[in-house]
Parts: C-alpha cells; sequence; structure tokens
C-alpha cells in the first residue's frame, strides 16, 4: 500500500486529510487480514461455530 505522496503545494489540512483517509484503508485492509487469520486458524484446529445440520 502506497504511504501519500506530499506534495509542496498542499496545505496542512490537505495533507492531514490524506493522511486519515491512508490510515483509514490501512486499518480496514489490516481488520480484513485479522479476520480472515482467526479464520484460518479455527478452521485448522477445528474450533469456532459449528453449522447445524437440521
Amino acid at each position: 500500500m502506497p504511504k501519500p505522496k506530499r506534495t509542496k503545494g498542499m496545505s496542512e489540512v490537505e495533507r492531514l486529510k490524506e493522511r486519515i483517509a491512508y490510515l483509514e484503508a490501512e486499518n480496514a485492509y489490516l481488520k480484513k487480514l485479522k479476520a480472515l487469520d482467526q479464520k484460518e486458524n479455527a478452521e485448522m484446529f477445528g474450533i469456532g461455530p459449528k453449522s447445524s445440520k437440521n
């Protein structure tokens, strides 16, 4: 994930908005990665919710 580019003509507010957008995207990515890892571990060790076959 590329970091935000610093442009010489950007105001402090614009730079901070860009930084916030970058961090929000990174946070969402890491949350999905963590969920995937937890799911894979649960499947590997046979833990977690079981599907009911009624």
